[in-house]
């Protein structure tokens, strides 16, 4: 008997509509706020975009589509969701986007992401309580930089990596990041999110090298996740470039709990190379060995996934397309997006480290406050060595595979 033709259903298509719709404004936002924030008179400040806000709604709108992709929860609650957080980075107003996030996270119905999300909304309201500014546009608004509302972002973005809600985890990063337009932080801040994201990372990337492969995209989330806390944790330019590229490829990330889809290995080797170089330009040397030993744990754990089975091949080939893209996208990224992006956080970043980008030719070089060079990476050079070391492992796998199945030959009836 035939079996009717299975449609794909109302409720999931309007859902993925409107994170597309998402994409295309946060799109739209990062072409006209290139050059400077968009800032309506009309609006009389209740609504400010700039990259920052434009790269928020697009990772909304990535970690919101593969979310539908990989889970079967209410595509409607993360449509809404996303939608909320990101009318949340669209406004000027510290009230109206501390509101915004207590609402988004209210609708996630559990106790740990409401707690991160007051703890966010603390954060920002305690910056406009001691400023006495309310737009955080305002010439003032940095004297709300005390350690009170720095620790109290801090918490909340470790309890939104808790809850493990990516939504809310891209809202608090928002958050953190958009302190850096209003003023520098202290050293001692400074220190704690290095810290705390160097020992996350560490951490993290132990536990990858012997959890099953079932489980490991999540550990290799939190590594990344660890990666931008030391983004933020060396205050200068190629901090805020580490931070926001791994953001950018957490959706593939993501993506990789559907067992036919392979993790991105190039964009992680990229990113394991920028948070090195920023660490090194920063004059942490400590911290470069210790970012360079997270990242040998995480090829590691990454040597270990499997390779995905051939009836989903297709599925497989498309997932390494798009980690190649996120490799060699790199440096465009760099070169038209994040340099910008630096320049209109420039108020509260140090020198200590520069990540520029020659787009076209596929070259990231970074230096340090001195403008001497410190290291550059070939990407086209790094993708041929990885589809060399992709290759090797294929035929590892292979010769394995092989022997198994003549030993299983050999073996004598039972």
């Amino acid at each position: 008997m035939m079996q009717p033709v299975t449609r794909p259903r109302f409720t999931s298509i309007v859902p993925v509509a409107g994170l597309i719709g998402l994409l295309l404004v946060g799109l739209m936002l990062a072409w006209l706020a290139h050059d400077r924030p968009l800032a309506p008179q009309v609006a009389h400040g209740w609504l400010r975009a700039d990259l920052l806000s434009a790269l928020t709604l697009l990772l909304l709108a990535g970690y919101g589509l593969a979310a539908v992709v990989v889970s079967q929860a209410d595509h409607w609650r993360i449509t809404v969701v996303a939608w909320c957080y990101g009318v949340a980075a669209l406004s000027g107003h510290l009230a109206l986007i501390a509101a915004l996030v207590i609402v988004g996270s209210a609708l996630a119905q559990r106790r740990l992401v409401f707690a991160s999300a007051l703890a966010i909304a603390g954060g920002l309201g305690l910056i406009a309580v001691t400023s006495g500014e309310w737009f955080y546009a305002a010439p003032g608004a940095g004297a709300g930089l005390v350690g009170g509302s720095l620790a109290l972002l801090l918490v909340g973005t470790g309890l939104a990596l808790r809850a493990q809600r990516q939504l809310l985890f891209v809202m608090a990063c928002y958050a953190l990041f958009r302190t850096f337009s209003l003023g520098p932080w202290t050293l001692q801040w400074l220190f704690v999110a290095l810290v705390a994201g160097t020992a996350l990372a560490l951490w993290a990337s132990w536990h990858a090298t012997v959890a099953p492969r079932a489980v490991l995209p999540g550990w290799v989330q939190l590594v990344m996740a660890g990666f931008v806390l030391v983004g933020a944790g060396l205050g200068a330019g190629a901090g805020v470039v580490v931070a926001w590229y791994a953001l950018l490829i957490g959706p593939l990330v993501l993506l990789a709990r559907c067992p036919s889809f392979p993790l991105p290995n190039w964009p992680l080797l990229v990113l394991v190379w920028m948070a090195v170089a920023a660490a090194v330009a920063g004059r942490v040397t400590v911290l470069a060995i210790l970012l360079g030993l997270s990242g040998f744990l995480l090829a590691l754990a990454l040597a270990r996934w499997a390779v995905p089975p051939l009836g989903s091949a297709p599925v497989g080939r498309a997932g390494q397309v798009l980690a190649l893209v996120g490799a060699a996208g790199a440096p465009l990224f760099v070169g038209t997006l994040a340099g910008p992006l630096v320049a209109q956080l420039q108020a509260g970043l140090s020198p200590y480290g520069e990540l520029v980008a020659s787009p076209w030719t596929g070259l990231l070089v970074v230096y340090n406050a001195e403008k001497e060079y410190v290291a550059s990476l070939p990407i086209f050079v790094l993708l041929a060595l990885g589809m060399v070391l992709a290759a090797a492992a294929w035929l590892i796998l292979r010769v394995i595979g092989m022997k198994r199945s003549a030993d299983t030959l050999k073996a004598p009836d039972q």
